[in-house]
């Protein structure tokens, strides 16, 4: 039998020495801690579809290569990022630079090459009544997207723009409609919250415009925008 005290009771018993000096008391215990050092995707792949838009447009994204390091659960800290990706096995997108997870904040060089314009119909002219045959678009930039409590504009790009091979036809008409051979918007300056548009020059080269007046008296520029 085990002799009457030889166990003591945890209520009376005295604290352990080791342990009280591991943790004094009062002392809060840290927090986790994770740092990863690089993180890499190579030759990754995203299936897209919008289905907000009739008819719902689809989007393959790949390869997406995207890397960034000195990783932490500080979200307020920036983290730099490099990402390059190809869209619909044309368009090609960079971005490099720093983004900040909380709150949501970015400061990137962005570029985007030879995307066809087609491609951006649904998003920029949903509602025209013309078909985009051809044509490409590039830019070049610096994007900022700041923190809602930023007294900066919310969002902000600028940077050159360039559309080349231009070819638009009239549905009604099935004939050109607006071509041109290339257009270039030199230091475009956007800003979102407040909303303004800067822009140096505009460089237009070979334009061709069809205008036709209706037998209802219509010009096809209104019945094609409208």
């Amino acid at each position: 039998p085990i002799p009457a005290g030889a166990v003591p009771d945890p209520a009376t018993a005295a604290p352990d020495p080791a342990a009280a000096a591991s943790n004094p008391a009062g002392a809060a215990v840290a927090a986790w801690q994770v740092a990863v050092r690089a993180v890499a995707v190579e030759d990754g792949a995203v299936a897209l579809e919008d289905r907000s838009r009739r008819p719902v447009q689809r989007f393959r994204i790949a390869p997406v290569e995207f890397r960034t390091r000195d990783a932490s659960l500080d979200l307020a800290r920036p983290l730099p990022v490099e990402f390059a990706a190809v869209v619909n096995d044309h368009a090609r997108v960079r971005a490099t630079g720093s983004v900040t997870l909380a709150p949501l904040a970015a400061s990137l060089d962005v570029a985007l090459e030879r995307a066809r314009l087609a491609l951006l119909k649904p998003y920029v002219l949903p509602e025209a009544d013309l078909e985009i045959r051809r044509g490409t678009l590039d830019l070049a930039g610096r994007l900022e997207l700041r923190p809602p409590a930023a007294a900066a504009p919310r969002l902000s790009f600028a940077g050159d723009v360039d559309l080349r091979d231009f070819r638009s036809v009239d549905r009604a008409q099935r004939e050109d409609f607006v071509t041109f051979a290339q257009v270039r918007v030199e230091r475009l300056r956007y800003t979102q919250g407040p909303d303004a548009v800067a822009i140096d020059r505009i460089v237009v080269r070979e334009p061709y415009a069809r205008a036709i007046v209706g037998a209802d008296g219509v010009p096809n520029v209104v019945a094609v925008l409208d």
